[in-house]
């Protein structure tokens, strides 16, 4: 007696093949999605990290370098201007003196002299102006700091003004401290600058600042 033959429906053996490979690319398809999701989230965790810092550094940043402790503009024995000697630096002492609030300009100027026509010709004495101008070894805040304390010594001045960049109020306050005791008065020069300039004196400043920090009046 012949034995029944199993029927296979080839139909429905192809449709639950195309099933099951349809239910594999959707695994695959979730699992890249998930991936991608992960990935994804690990990104925005990370530059939310980066967002946060670079938040709190431009915020710890604006009481040193955008609005330091500036003073009043008021009698003192000598006016020093930091470096460079740019001509918006050079007229706030011009109006100091012009003004009776001092009578004698010291400035900071590079080896090769200033860029500046007015502070060239003061350092050469052709302006009515008492102007000493010096070239701090080394050509930096530090250099500045030592020669100011050196000068102010020998001449007796127990208050100098020191004019410079609003960025460069707090550091150089604190540097120039470090070596003259008497009264330091800081004046900022409030001419504009691009946000570039901004931007560069945040890192530069704060890695200075760190530098000086406990460095004293170390020549």
């Amino acid at each position: 007696m012949a034995k029944p033959r199993l029927r296979v429906d080839k139909t429905a053996a192809l449709g639950f093949g195309e099933n099951t490979a349809r239910r594999g690319d959707n695994q695959t398809r979730w699992g890249r999605s998930r991936d991608l999701s992960k990935s994804a989230k690990r990104f925005i965790v990370a530059a939310s990290i980066v967002l946060g810092l670079f938040s709190s550094f431009v915020v710890a940043g604006l009481p040193l370098y955008v609005f330091p402790q500036v003073d009043r503009r008021q009698y003192t024995d000598a006016i020093f201007v930091l470096g460079p000697s740019l001509q918006s630096r050079v007229s706030i002492a011009k109006s100091m003196v012009d003004a009776g609030l001092s009578d004698r300009i010291v400035i900071s100027v590079p080896a090769g002299g200033s860029a500046d026509d007015w502070t060239r010709q003061a350092c050469a004495g052709e302006t009515p102006y008492l102007v000493r101008c010096f070239t701090p070894h080394p050509f930096t805040t530090e250099g500045e700091a030592h020669y100011i304390a050196d000068l102010s010594e020998a001449r007796g001045w127990n208050k100098i003004t020191v004019i410079t960049a609003t960025y460069h109020i707090s550091r150089a306050r604190f540097v120039i401290k470090q070596c003259y005791a008497g009264q330091l008065e800081m004046v900022n020069d409030t001419a504009p600058l691009p946000l570039s300039v901004w931007a560069a004196q945040y890192i530069y400043q704060t890695g200075a600042f760190f530098k000086a920090i406990g460095a004293g009046c170390s020549s």
